[in-house]
């Protein structure tokens, strides 16, 4: 398996994925196994968030091509650990589905929109390009062949072609067709 990078202005680059699954069990492990999982769980979703910055850096100022595709695939494979380390820590929490719904009802939208990276997230679905002060692409949400879909680091995003916008949440429920509920539980890491 292979990690194709393109940026503007490079040749496209094939480099060989550097993690896999026995990473991602591994970080999970460590994770679940510290004596502070949700401290350890903050701690590795910073560092993915590190390494984004570093594949940022890499990128835009030192002009490398495979050198950001090692970092991105790194936070990918950082942010996947995470997940099954919180899929794992939630039953412990909440006994049963019902349990963990009424948690999630009970759950601040504003705490969750404040604490999620959105360009980091959206990210991780479709490929942002830093423009000045957004970030870039076409609309995933409509028949787009230039970049009219919009993210600001703020917090918010918005598509000038097909005119959707919002926050976190309004990206979850658009893009994997939930509904406010859904999206909290998958912003949550409830499914």
């Amino acid at each position: 398996m292979s990690l194709t990078a393109c940026y503007p202005g490079s040749p496209v680059v094939s480099a060989p994925t550097a993690f896999d699954a026995g990473d991602v069990d591994y970080i999970a492990d460590a994770i679940l196994g510290s004596d502070d999982p949700r401290g350890k769980l903050d701690f590795f979703r910073h560092d993915a968030r590190r390494a984004d910055l570093k594949a940022f850096a890499a990128e835009y100022v030192d002009n490398e091509t495979v050198v950001p595709a090692y970092h991105r695939d790194y936070a990918r494979m950082v942010r996947l650990a995470c997940r099954v380390a919180a899929w794992h820590l939630s039953p412990r929490q909440a006994a049963t589905p019902q349990d963990h719904k009424a948690q999630v009802r009970k759950a601040d939208a504003r705490s969750i929109k404040e604490n999620t990276d959105l360009v980091a997230y959206i990210d991780q679905h479709i490929r942002l390009v830093k423009a000045g002060a957004v970030f870039k692409a076409p609309c995933p949400f409509h028949d787009d062949r230039t970049p009219s879909f919009c993210v600001w680091p703020d917090g918010h995003w918005k598509c000038f072609g097909c005119q959707e916008g919002g926050d976190i949440v309004s990206f979850v429920m658009l893009w994997h067709k939930v509904d406010f509920k859904g999206a909290l539980e998958i912003l949550t890491g409830g499914s």
